[in-house]
């Protein structure tokens, strides 16, 4: 696989995931049970998949950001440039 490809993935991957979470936790919101053994491992579940999807949109954003930046230079000089103006 490509860092190209990878870079495209995780960021759809991402915000795919993160449509996900946003339908699970209004599902959460508006459950009517007060159990907590049912909410509490539910939210977590929501929590660990919102940061399964935050992850994965940066790693994204920034595999895109090193390899489509400068697309005719070495991919040394690439990475360089971009953690150079980064800052």
């Amino acid at each position: 696989m490509q860092d190209a490809d990878a870079a495209w993935d995780s960021f759809l991957l991402g915000y795919s995931l993160t449509g996900v979470v946003a339908i699970l936790d209004s599902l959460q919101l508006n459950y009517p049970s007060s159990k907590q053994y049912i909410n509490k491992p539910f939210r977590v579940i929501i929590l660990l998949l919102a940061f399964i999807a935050s992850v994965n949109v940066w790693r994204g954003v920034w595999s895109m950001y090193d390899n489509f930046l400068f697309p005719r230079v070495t991919p040394v000089l690439n990475y360089t440039l971009s953690a150079l103006l980064a800052y």
